[in-house]
């Protein structure tokens, strides 16, 4: 076999010689000569390579001209690797690939189903339009704005089997699997589930995990079989449970394989939440993963969930609790921003927070308060679309139909005469025109009101009305 000269002085006889290096060391070596190696490189090849080397098996040329130093020879690259035709006199052969440095891994073998085999089967609702079983939840909102007391009330009805918000209809009680972080159990969590009618008994906290005796904090890469040993033996006792809540989510991330968990990076989100969704399918559990919003209200709902698109993607539904200031100091809205399901709630829940006292503190005898959701309507106007930018939408369809209302509601009272206030906003509130909240911020700017003798009327101010 005939030795392809190189050429010296060239600066790819050092490559020769790191080559010749690492064959002494014994470590693979490619089947080919490094392009154009010169003198004392060349002697070491030889020294290493004693049968020689193949003539038609050179590295590539930088240029796509044909080299006036040299051998002619038209290369190709592909993937990285190099085939080479023989010179002129050579050896017609076949050209030879390259072989990489190192052995590839196993081979991954495709795995599928054909579509005629599925059942189709129904989505299973814990909270139709809200919260799907079988699937997570994203359950995002602003600090402040209420989104741990609306859990802490959909977590009792699942405890009590009452009915949802504007429903009649009762269940059967279900059980709750609690992973929280933020909040106190003793000082916060448990007080606002009583203050919502839950039934304790019904709900279980997860405090961590032991290993080789030792208590250690839970992580969702390393303890989801963990979870499901439990809630094996809960179904075995034929008491499964409903709803898992992990609040919030970014507090479990972390585990053994990835210690620092990137919220932003949208592979390493993807490989530690796509597990839990098929974990939800197998126990038709519904996990619900709290979150924060981003502080930019200018951006969409959909994008202000802290962290990585991932946290969106991953999920069926994205619901989130604001704030409505517009609608008074304690006035809150539930909107669905994301539902990759059959069925949609119609708009959001308006709701107010209310403070209840649900015991007394027997270290001090001081009383124990917690907070819980008033609902009042569901608001087919408010879309996640009207909570954008700094207005955070319109104040919804009320002052039009308000007006109309107003204007009907007068028709046959004399210019001169006005109605009973209490009258007049309890009509309104009955009738669904306004809730009791937005009376109490913005009737006024419909209505002239005076007291006479002890007792308050009122009339549309003129002007006033739609």
């Amino acid at each position: 076999m005939a030795l392809t000269k190189c050429r010296p002085g060239s600066a790819s006889s050092s490559v020769a010689k790191g080559v010749a290096a690492a064959a002494r060391r014994s470590r693979p070596m490619p089947r080919v000569c490094p392009a154009w190696a010169g003198g004392a490189a060349m002697a070491d090849l030889r020294e290493i390579f004693p049968q020689g080397f193949d003539a038609d098996m050179r590295a590539p040329s930088r240029s796509s001209k044909q080299s006036t130093t040299g051998p002619s020879a038209s290369e190709a690259q592909i993937g990285g690797r190099f085939w080479a035709d023989p010179p002129d006199g050579a050896s017609s052969r076949p050209r030879e690939r390259v072989e990489p440095w190192e052995t590839p891994g196993e081979s991954r073998e495709l795995l599928s189903r054909n579509l005629s085999t599925v059942e189709m089967r129904s989505i299973d609702w814990l909270w139709r339009g809200w919260i799907p079983k079988g699937y997570i939840t994203v359950w995002a909102g602003e600090t402040g704005a209420g989104k741990s007391t609306v859990l802490a009330d959909v977590a009792a009805r699942v405890t009590t089997g009452a009915p949802w918000p504007g429903e009649d209809v009762a269940r059967e009680p279900g059980r709750v699997l609690w992973l929280g972080s933020e909040d106190g159990v003793e000082e916060m969590t448990a007080p606002r589930l009583k203050a919502c009618g839950a039934r304790l008994e019904n709900v279980d906290e997860i405090q961590g995990v032991t290993q080789k005796g030792k208590r250690n904090s839970f992580s969702m890469q390393d303890d989801i079989d963990a979870v499901g040993t439990f809630l094996e033996h809960a179904r075995a006792e034929a008491r499964p449970y409903a709803m898992l809540v992990i609040d919030p989510v970014t507090s479990y991330l972390s585990g053994q394989r990835l210690k620092k968990v990137d919220i932003n990076d949208a592979g390493q989100l993807r490989n530690i939440l796509e597990p839990w969704l098929g974990f939800a399918q197998e126990y038709e559990l519904a996990i619900v993963c709290v979150t924060h919003f981003a502080k930019d209200t200018t951006r969409a709902m959909l994008h202000r969930v802290l962290g990585s698109a991932a946290f969106a993607q991953t999920s069926r539904s994205l619901c989130a609790v604001i704030a409505r200031p517009d609608d008074g100091q304690f006035a809150k809205a539930l909107v669905q921003v994301k539902v990759n399901l059959p069925d949609h709630p119609g708009g959001s829940w308006r709701f107010e927070t209310e403070k209840v006292q649900v015991g007394i503190d027997a270290r001090n005898g001081r009383p124990i308060e917690a907070t819980r959701p008033n609902w009042i309507e569901l608001d087919s106007l408010l879309t996640p679309e009207a909570l954008v930018g700094k207005g955070r939408g319109p104040v919804s369809e009320k002052p039009i139909a308000f007006g109309l209302w107003l204007r009907a509601h007068f028709a046959t009272t004399p210019s001169d005469q006005g109605l009973l206030v209490s009258q007049v906003m309890d009509a309104a509130i009955r009738e669904g025109v306004v809730s009791r909240s937005w009376w109490n911020e913005h009737s006024l700017e419909y209505l002239d009101k005076k007291n006479i003798g002890g007792r308050w009327y009122c009339r549309p101010l003129p002007g006033g009305v739609v």
